[in-house]
């Protein structure tokens, strides 16, 4: 197993909406979850090819640009210490009201509103992991990503709201099984939590993985050959330290079953 670790800048508090949700609270993860990390790397990868990021697009058969399915993303995570801020926002009362958007409009087609609570992640970097099998599709994302100066700084929104950039990249390291006590530094299986002997402080969330089709990839302009998510229960530490089987390197470590759970061959 190959890693490569990313440190992500945020430029603007993070919303990262929990699904399936309410309409009125819009609730963050404390973090990236996988799949937006996919997503937000492939538009810098795209970037940094010199490709035109896909339009962006609210309809339900609207496809997919995310990392290729041997490159297998792990998440972002605050690197020190993160807040959730809770505020409320004005919004529409009939999401089909577009009326909204015009530049004047009369007191008949004058738009309603309504109050949501609303949750931002507010952190200064967050430290992000992809993972493959393929040294070389690992290397080559690596060399796209760097120039003679180090990390190239191209970012995109992330997330339902903000921004971040890529400011460093660590090179492709390999990875060894191991069974340790550490400190976790991503998502958990629940099962990995559960069988401690010792308690650990966790949240479990809602994740999604992909559901690949069995058709062959296109090319890097090309949408990905994802035909929608399903959806699993993972762990999220908030404190003390976990004995398992991890995938260690010099600078990351994970555990096995984590990466088993999200390329979908281990059940949860």
């Amino acid at each position: 197993m190959f890693g490569l670790k990313l440190t992500l800048q945020a430029s603007a508090a993070l919303t990262f909406r929990v699904l399936p949700s309410g309409i009125l609270d819009i609730i963050s993860y404390p973090f990236v979850p996988p799949t937006t990390l996919s997503g937000w790397l492939r538009r810098v990868w795209m970037l940094a090819e010199g490709l035109d990021l896909p339009e962006t697009s609210a309809k339900k058969d609207a496809p997919y640009f995310v990392l290729p399915r041997d490159l297998i993303s792990l998440g972002a995570y605050p690197e020190r210490r993160s807040y959730i801020h809770k505020t409320k926002r004005k919004g529409v009362k009939n999401f089909k009201d577009t009326s909204f958007t015009r530049l004047t409009f009369d007191k008949k087609t004058a738009p309603t509103f309504q109050l949501h609570t609303w949750e931002y992640l507010t952190t200064d970097k967050l430290l992000g992991y992809v993972v493959s099998e393929d040294e070389g599709l690992l290397r080559h994302l690596h060399d796209v990503l760097v120039d003679e100066e180090g990390a190239t700084p191209w970012g995109c929104k992330l997330g339902k709201e903000g921004f971040a950039y890529l400011s460093a990249l660590s090179e492709v390291e390999r990875l060894e099984p191991q069974t340790s006590t550490q400190q976790p530094q991503t998502l958990l299986p629940i099962d990995t939590v559960i069988q401690q002997t010792e308690p650990i402080d966790f949240s479990i969330f809602n994740i999604y993985r992909f559901a690949w089709q069995e058709v062959e990839a296109g090319g890097l302009d090309a949408p990905s050959t994802v035909a929608g998510y399903d959806i699993l229960p993972l762990a999220w530490a908030e404190g003390g330290v976990l004995e398992t089987r991890w995938w260690q390197g010099e600078n990351m470590h994970f555990p096995v079953g984590l990466e088993e759970t999200l390329r979908g061959t281990h059940d949860v």
